[in-house]
């Protein structure tokens, strides 16, 4: 169980060759699409978790896939990048 401060972030991997899909004039598909896995991270200061989330960029699951590792009251952190949703519920 993650607790205290707790980091998330995301990481790719790109799959095996064997797996690769191309494009129908045989290149490989470009960026973060269905080429690379996402694996989201969750972190505190003694623990790690890891969730294989899908193919391609991240979604709104974030908390979805960590509420079970997370105690009720820790403080969420995350890299705020652009289309990646907020970890915690608006007070607006």
């Amino acid at each position: 169980m993650l607790g205290g401060i707790v980091w998330v972030d995301e990481t790719f991997i790109k799959v095996r060759n064997s797996d690769v899909e191309k494009s129908p004039d045989g290149k490989e598909y470009k960026g973060l699409l269905r080429n690379q896995m996402c694996l989201d991270i969750a972190r505190d200061r003694e623990n790690a978790v890891f969730v294989f989330e899908g193919y391609g960029k991240t979604s709104n699951k974030v908390l979805d896939a960590f509420s079970s590792y997370i105690k009720e009251g820790s403080l969420l952190l995350n890299d705020k990048e652009e289309g990646t949703p907020p970890l915690y519920p608006s007070s607006a």
